[in-house]
């Protein structure tokens, strides 16, 4: 598989080592893959593979030769078996891109709401490059402090007033003021309620847009309306993706509304990749892309994933992706395959 093959179980010999250095060096270049990433691919210091390049490491190099020999098949493999990623102009994405334009217009906050799966990460981080803004992580242990402390580091900020959090948060301040550089806040639904209040107060003070992104959770903590206060609701714009949508995991025959995905756009998630379907089992798929609950594009992409690498000159067909959804999600699978169905007779009756 391009470059890595079988190693004899006998010890290496030194024109083996120099042939796997050179296979090593060929194939980072041509994929232009930084010595520090393989290095933590392998377990070892960037260092010692460094040394090891340029046959000057004083350890056991046939332990480190083999060890990149090894890591070279199963980066081809991967690379070979996985599909393409790159980005779809889905209307879910396009959306996403418009609001945060907007709030980086008007120097806004933003609530942007966006099932699991549907690719919001991605998205963010294509607008954070796009609008040379700052991208962060959020998770539930992210106190205000530590938040204030996770921004700066992320900004680069020379903290020059001590390690409170007034003084982080003054420096932040000083640091964003006047750039109007975007925030990006990734899974902000999970962060702890007390945050928020930090966050508009950055916003408030920097003059800077802030985007928050999450599931429904996030609509609630941004909610300050009782005893009429709303500082935070009358600040930010919002997007929510299910709005308009046909609500997959509680199909409703009644409810009007459209899919969260068309069929075009599930077809562009795969127009590279050489897959063929059974319309049968794409309909199955465009449906369970449509079913927030369950993981959306990232499920479709990984159930086509894993029927490939199994079946890979097959034509997917509907009892290969329930086999897929019985290895990867085991008795949740069946529940899967009844609420796709559901949700395929409703996208047949709205067609109708």
């Amino acid at each position: 598989l391009i470059q890595a093959r079988m190693l004899p179980m006998t010890k290496l010999t030194d024109d083996q080592i120099s042939q796997i250095r050179s296979d090593y060096q060929g194939y980072t270049s041509r994929l232009n893959l930084f010595d520090s990433y393989v290095a933590k691919q392998i377990g070892c210091a960037p260092s010692v593979l460094s040394q090891w390049k340029q046959g000057r490491y004083p350890g056991d190099t046939e332990a480190v030769a083999r060890k990149l020999n090894d890591w070279m098949e199963r980066d081809a493999r991967q690379r070979k078996a996985s599909l393409n990623l790159d980005y779809v102009k889905t209307t879910v994405a396009e959306n996403m891109r418009s609001i945060a334009t907007m709030a980086s217009t008007t120097s806004s906050m933003a609530v942007i709401v966006i099932p699991s799966g549907c690719g919001k990460t991605m998205m963010l981080q294509i607008l954070t490059e796009k609008l040379s803004g700052q991208y962060l992580y959020c998770d539930e242990l992210l106190t205000p402090r530590s938040f204030l402390r996770a921004l700066s580091e992320a900004l680069d900020v020379r903290q020059r007033r001590g390690g409170a959090a007034a003084g982080i948060m003054r420096d932040i301040i000083d640091k964003l003021r006047g750039t109007n550089r975007p925030l990006f806040l990734d899974e902000a639904h999970r962060l702890p309620s007390a945050v928020f209040s930090v966050i508009r107060s950055i916003h408030d003070q920097a003059e800077v847009p802030i985007i928050m992104a999450g599931t429904e959770e996030i609509v609630v903590k941004v909610d300050d309306r009782s005893n009429n206060r709303g500082q935070m609701t009358s600040r930010c714009l919002r997007y929510n993706a299910m709005d308009h949508c046909i609500d997959g995991e509680n199909p409703d025959p009644k409810r009007k509304g459209k899919p969260l995905y068309t069929k075009k756009e599930i077809e562009a998630l795969f127009a590279s990749s050489n897959v063929r379907f059974d319309p049968e089992a794409f309909q199955m798929l465009h449906a369970m892309a449509c079913i927030p609950g369950f993981g959306c594009i990232r499920t479709v992409r990984r159930l086509v994933q894993l029927i490939r690498e199994a079946h890979p000159d097959a034509e997917i067909s509907r009892d290969l992706i329930i086999w897929a959804l019985g290895l990867l999600f085991g008795q949740l699978g069946n529940h899967m395959v009844t609420k796709a169905e559901q949700m395929s007779e409703q996208l047949t009756r709205r067609t109708a």
